[in-house]
């Protein structure tokens, strides 16, 4: 039986639909974003500066020359099935914490 999960992928376009939601979401999911040797620090420090001020937790990981969808499978392999698992691009910065929230609200209802 194969294990449905939900998955949510923050591309910069799909961030910018979102950030003018409004919702009362008081559960975040974990934030998981990749990124190759290739990505400057500076991108990476500003991702993890953005997500920490809006008080949500990223996980950055280095999956150097590994597809995206391979790693994504192995991040969801790490969870139950019926966690919310989002994943942001490595240049996708949220404008506002409701872009997570509001996309965490539609996954769960």
């Amino acid at each position: 039986m194969a294990r449905e999960k939900w998955v949510i992928n923050l591309s910069d376009r799909f961030l910018m639909a979102l950030s003018g939601g409004r919702m009362n979401c008081n559960y975040l999911p974990l934030v998981y974003s990749m990124y190759w040797n290739n990505v400057a620090p500076v991108v990476r420090d500003g991702q993890k500066s953005v997500f920490s001020h809006l008080g949500i937790e990223l996980i950055q990981e280095n999956a150097n020359q590994k597809p995206h969808g391979s790693w994504m499978e192995e991040v969801l392999n790490r969870h139950q099935a019926n966690d919310i698992v989002v994943f942001c691009d490595i240049d996708a910065f949220p404008l506002r914490k409701v872009c997570i929230t509001l996309a965490t609200e539609r996954v769960d209802a």
